[in-house]
């Protein structure tokens, strides 16, 4: 298997979870997969563990990902890291489950832009460990902070006032268009989600803001976005 080539233009295209139309989800397989490509960044999920470190998984527990179920706040990193995964045809993988600096450093060895999505709303001070973390790999400025949760963007804004930020939505409304201008956060949207028109991405890029859509891996849904002005496509496939 190989990622679907198309014209993407001048669109930035940010692999969804790693490239996870073919290496499993939140691997470093799946991470490597994309650094070695043409993407302009890669996405992944981040969730606090029991002793305050750091993992990349989507989901708050591994029953979907592994060979037991554990829940990753009441899990350590090490307990983490030696659950056995299993990818969705139900094979064995060699890989584990990454912690922060594993995705970290693969961006960074390949030039690649880090997104990262702060899955559940974080205690600001876990915030700040994250923050501290990327600091201490040298990689802060090339990380771009996203999260359903507003409130745990305003940690990192409040940190990072010049942080490139995204707001995760499955829809826009006029609420969410004037914080994202009150704040300046970027808009990250479910690419079909209602109200998101191209008049909303005229309006962001008249504030200064860019558009993100996710997650688009039909091509022809692609380039209409590209049409309608998006700024970065998440996919799991797309080149």
């Amino acid at each position: 298997m190989d990622s679907i080539k198309f014209n993407k233009r001048n669109c930035k295209m940010i692999a969804h979870r790693g490239l996870s139309g073919i290496k499993f989800e939140n691997t470093c397989e799946a991470f490597y997969a994309a650094a070695t490509r043409s993407y302009y960044g890669i996405e992944a999920d981040i969730h606090v563990t029991a002793d305050k470190k750091f993992v990349i998984l989507h989901d708050s527990d591994t029953g979907r990902i592994g060979n037991m179920r554990l829940e990753v706040p009441n899990s350590t990193l090490k307990d983490l890291q030696n659950v056995t995964l299993y990818d969705e045809g139900n094979n064995r993988l060699t890989d584990h489950i990454p912690s922060l600096a594993d995705y970290i450093n693969i961006c960074k060895e390949y030039g690649k832009k880090a997104f990262l999505d702060l899955k559940n709303r974080y205690d600001p001070a876990d915030i700040d460990k994250i923050i501290d973390e990327i600091i201490d790999l040298g990689y802060i400025e090339n990380t771009v902070f996203a999260s359903f949760h507003f409130d745990n963007l305003q940690v990192v804004k409040g940190r990072l006032p010049n942080q490139k930020i995204q707001f995760l939505t499955p829809f826009v409304n006029e609420a969410i268009l004037n914080n994202l201008e009150g704040y300046h956060f970027d808009l990250s949207v479910r690419y079909y989600g209602s109200g998101f028109t191209k008049e909303v991405i005229d309006r962001l890029h008249k504030a200064g803001l860019e558009v993100c859509c996710w997650t688009v891996n039909d091509p022809e849904a692609a380039l209409d976005l590209i049409d309608m002005g998006v700024d970065y496509l998440s996919t799991n496939i797309l080149e």
